[in-house]
């Protein structure tokens, strides 16, 4: 006969002001989280160390975002409980699933989502010039993605802006945090924290890995005692 165990609910960390100034340095975007290798490949990552998770996918809709969003969820927080979790666009979910929330130009606004009560996490934005990522941290972002640096698939047509710009922008908004997004691979990223960058945001380089647990242990080893 097989024992009934009680698996107990994960004691989530909160992110106070103190804590919001020592976010994680690596960002692991879950693009497309809805699709099932994707997801296997983002509990992974949280079992070889990636502490930050940013649960995307543009291409469904609000249920299925919400259906998927919220198993996938609870299945990184049993791996580790201090995990953190940042949903993008819907910064609803942000509030009823105790997350952080990542925004860009789509909406919601910075100043709509500091309204929402719940959030447990960085709020976020995605800008790719300076103007606008100096008008996020005006209206209360707690970081921002600069990007595309490198040339990226997901961008084909982009030449990348470079590390030179993303030193230029990194000084001129410091001491905010500003994570390089877009192309950076394991051996770009001490280049990406030389610059000035708070940290990396990385999605192919992990998720379409041949071994994500290997791929994350890799960004995490460049990112090491930096």
């Amino acid at each position: 006969m097989l024992l009934h165990v009680e698996i107990p609910e994960p004691k989530l960390k909160i992110w106070t002001p103190e804590a919001l100034k020592t976010l994680p340095r690596l960002v692991l975007i879950a693009d497309r989280f809805t699709d099932r290798d994707v997801a296997y490949n983002a509990v992974k990552a949280v079992q070889a160390g990636v502490a930050w998770v940013h649960l995307r996918d543009h291409t469904i809709t609000r249920e299925r975002f919400w259906e998927v969003g919220r198993i996938l969820l609870g299945r990184l927080r049993r791996v580790n409980e201090d995990v953190l979790i940042s949903v993008n666009r819907y910064a609803e979910f942000g509030g009823e699933w105790f997350a952080g929330v990542h925004v860009g130009a789509a909406g919601p606004s910075i100043e709509e989502t500091k309204q929402i009560d719940g959030i447990n996490g960085p709020i976020g934005y995605s800008a790719h010039n300076l103007d606008v990522a100096h008008a996020a941290f005006d209206a209360g972002a707690d970081y921002v993605f600069f990007s595309p640096i490198f040339p990226t698939k997901s961008k084909p047509d982009h030449p990348g802006e470079g590390v030179d710009e993303l030193a230029r922008v990194c000084e001129f908004l410091a001491p905010n945090r500003v994570y390089a997004l877009g192309g950076v691979r394991p051996e770009r990223v001490r280049r990406c924290l030389d610059a000035g960058a708070a940290g990396v945001a990385v999605s192919g380089g992990i998720l379409r890995a041949d071994d994500p647990k290997a791929a994350a242990a890799a960004y995490l080893n460049e990112l090491k005692d930096r």
